[in-house]
């Protein structure tokens, strides 16, 4: 049974290997140990109110960022494979660009329309977030040539340009804290994207053909992208809507920062799900209609993070009043008990969310995806004005956990009503 097991483990990291899944992995520990330095540095730097204050303008710009571009990036990643010839592809990635910058434009437009409700509870995050509010160009450019790469098959430059990022985005931050405080911090974000774009654009392969000439995009396309983006805005509220409940319902500051605090460990390691993930997704996209494709990549993603899940969050929990006090520093002792909760989320996020949440993705239903995402959001803005009020910041902690194991089991279950969908019809092999 052990030389099995092993086996298995052996056969799955190889064909990680394969698909250059190492470099996305690599990447991906660079930009998140790159984030967390930052963070790190920002929240020993700048006072406690005024994290407090950039910690809810990040919550906004998490439901803002998926929207940019309407997810024409995810939609990019899902089509462009499918295409036969280079030239479709870097035709659809062209067209992408243009009409993500019109669609985003329109967004930010709107945005500042609402501004002052947004932030009615906490107004001194106003300027915090106009400044914020520009990487809505800037973060949407970079995604759709990240999304080219990874279309052909470039898996090795998308792992560079994430670290590229990070790395650039550390920079930039900590100059940005030191010499400007939090608005530095703000402006550093939109800077790093932007110099990284303009270096890119323009190598994205080239192909024989004119790539100027007006490709018609695929049927379902925008639709698929709308889809993904919506899903994307209700994933990522799943993460930020007990930050907001505790700006809109608890008066101090100061605990809107300690929360922070809490979430920001558990959420830095969504990264190694995520990696072993985007390294297979193409591969996925285009086998979205094999049930042995699909099974066999859940069996080798399984028998890597069930393991690495137990492992830490024993660690993590027996840890954590070490962890916090050595990082974030003895002010912030309170969020021990709340980041406990949240890695028991983490746990519900490896297992359930990333894998078949990616899933659905990848086999074209970003529609299910949106779906539960807003419907989970709703039961979670509920369950959070309920158990903060009720029990403060552990409250929240507890809220989000509870969803992340409901809205993933969801799609867990969704998956599979997929599967047997497909095999009813005779659509799999």
């Amino acid at each position: 049974m052990s030389s099995s097991w092993n086996a298995y483990i052996k056969t799955a990291l190889d064909d990680f290997s394969k698909k250059k899944g190492w470099y996305i992995m690599v990447s991906s520990i660079v930009t998140k140990v790159s984030n967390f330095l930052l963070i790190m540095f920002a929240v020993r730097t700048i006072p406690k109110e005024v994290f407090g204050q950039f910690s809810y303008a990040q919550s906004v710009m998490a439901f803002l960022i998926p929207m940019a571009g309407a997810g024409l990036n995810h939609a990019l990643v899902r089509f462009g494979p499918l295409e036969k010839s280079l030239l479709a592809k870097k035709q659809l990635y062209q067209k992408n660009v243009k009409l993500g910058l019109f669609i985003s434009t329109g967004l930010l437009l709107i945005t500042l329309l609402f501004i002052n409700t947004i932030v009615a509870n906490v107004p001194a995050a106003k300027l915090i977030l106009l400044l914020l509010l520009t990487q809505m160009f800037s973060v949407y450019l970079l995604e759709i040539v990240k999304s080219a790469l990874r279309v052909f098959n470039r898996n090795k430059s998308y792992a560079v340009v994430e670290m590229q990022f990070a790395l650039l985005l550390l920079l930039f931050g900590v100059i940005g804290v030191w010499q400007f405080g939090i608005l530095g911090l703000c402006v550093s974000y939109t800077m790093a994207g932007l110099v990284l774009f303009l270096w890119w654009r323009n190598k994205i392969p080239s192909v024989n053909g004119d790539t100027r000439l007006e490709k018609s995009l695929p049927k379902g396309y925008v639709k698929y992208g709308v889809y993904a983006a919506l899903g994307g805005v209700a994933s990522a509220l799943m993460y930020q809507v007990d930050i907001l409940t505790i700006g809109n319902l608890i008066p101090s500051q100061a605990d809107l920062a300690v929360y922070r605090v809490a979430t920001h460990l558990p959420y830095s390691l969504i990264f190694l799900s995520l990696a072993f993930v985007h390294a297979h997704y193409v591969s996925l996209a285009k086998n979205y209609k094999s049930k042995s494709a699909l099974t066999h990549f859940l069996k080798q993603y399984y028998i890597i993070f069930i393991p690495v899940g137990l492992v830490i969050y024993g660690a993590v929990y027996v840890t954590a009043p070490w962890l916090i006090s050595a990082v974030y520093g003895n002010i912030y002792t309170e969020a021990v008990a709340p980041l406990r909760v949240l890695f028991l989320g983490l746990l519900a996020i490896f297992w359930l969310r990333v894998p078949f949440g990616n899933l659905l993705g990848a086999v074209g239903k970003s529609s299910w995806n949106a779906a539960i995402a807003t419907t989970m959001i709703i039961a979670n803005v509920l369950l959070n004005i309920y158990l903060v009020s009720k029990y403060g910041i552990i409250g929240a902690a507890w809220a989000t956990t509870l969803l992340l194991t409901l809205s993933g089991s969801v799609s867990l279950a969704a998956f599979f009503i997929y599967l047997k969908k497909e095999l009813a019809h005779g659509r799999m092999d």
